[in-house]
């Protein structure tokens, strides 16, 4: 069955053609009109890299830095896997458990699941395919969305990025987080656009409009794509960066599809590489970046999701098993 829906966006009235291909074994979605044809990318050829996501409960960068047994290599720049590779799935456990971390224990929700990503670029583009099997588990509905797949990507401008990945611009503030007591929302912040961080994180304490500015011209910001997934199979697409909050942009850059077959989940988001517009990170050859992955897996908003320790990655000479980085991103 092929429907063609029209999705009205404000302000800015936007056609979409929405083609959602339905059967007994699974369907597959496409979200605005492709960069170029991802269908003649054959992915079977491209190195796999797997990745273990963990439920991570109130930890933010604040605790990372103060509370946290290992918080004095933590300050001194010391990445996360250096101690916690493969142990992903015991932290996890324990703090879905409620043993540390998690003041509202989520009953029988794994602790842990395993993604499978492949990157590969062209003259034009980036992209990157993420794979995740569907648990089948629901602590919800506190969303809309069955699944949110995020990726966020920074150039190491943000300097916690490449040390906690996601953790660096989730702090102890932010809404549900142990130290967030007001009645508004706080969202993702780099620690740059505040005037200090405290123990407790920076609060509403902007550093002013200028150098605010500046941040933003000089790309120290992470920049983030993102498919959302309902539970009828409409799909939609976000696409921002961070920097004092979310920013999101509009344009058409990025793009993303879906897929869902045997109970796996196929997502594959692709960006155009040489741009330099606002809010975007041009990826350029032989430079390294950082790579954060978060799954909101089951009908879940907010903290109460799977992230990953940032992975490096690169397109060119420092890619790949040879090279220095983690994710190998091969040319097509």
């Amino acid at each position: 069955m092929i429907l063609m829906i029209k999705i009205k966006q404000t302000p800015t009235l936007i056609l979409l053609m929405l083609f959602l291909t339905a059967s007994s074994s699974g369907y597959s979605a496409s979200i605005n009109k492709p960069n170029t044809d991802i269908s003649n990318i054959n992915w079977e050829k491209i190195e796999e890299k797997t990745v273990t996501l963990f439920y991570p409960g109130q930890s933010s960068w604040e605790w990372l830095l103060t509370r946290h047994s290992a918080a004095k290599s933590v300050r001194k720049g010391a990445p996360c896997l250096e101690c916690h590779e493969d142990e992903e799935k015991e932290m996890g456990n324990i703090i879905v458990r409620g043993e540390k971390l998690e003041p509202f224990p989520i009953k029988d929700k794994p602790g842990f699941i395993k993604v499978k990503i492949k990157s590969t670029y062209d003259d034009y583009n980036i992209y990157f395919q993420v794979q995740w099997k569907d648990l089948g588990f629901k602590s919800g509905p506190t969303s809309q969305f069955k699944n949110k797949v995020t990726l966020m990507i920074g150039d190491n401008s943000v300097k916690e990025f490449p040390v906690a990945g996601c953790w660096g611009v989730c702090h102890d503030d932010a809404t549900n987080m142990n130290s967030h007591k007001e009645k508004n929302e706080r969202q993702l912040y780099t620690s740059a656009s505040r005037v200090k961080i405290k123990k407790s994180g920076g609060g509403d304490n902007f550093i002013d409009d200028n150098h605010l500015t500046s941040l933003l011209e000089e790309k120290n910001i992470l920049e983030y794509w993102q498919l959302r997934l309902t539970n009828n199979g409409q799909s939609s697409t976000s696409h921002g960066y961070i920097l004092e909050k979310r920013h999101k942009i509009n344009n058409k850059q990025f793009d993303a599809s879906v897929t869902h077959k045997n109970n796996i989940w196929t997502a594959i988001f692709s960006r155009k590489r040489n741009i330099n517009s606002k809010g975007i990170i041009p990826l350029n050859r032989n430079h390294e970046y950082t790579l954060g992955i978060a799954l909101h897996d089951d009908y879940v908003s907010g903290r109460n999701h799977y992230v990953g320790f940032g992975r490096t990655f690169s397109l060119g000479e420092l890619s790949g098993s040879n090279g220095n980085s983690e994710i190998t991103v091969q040319k097509q």
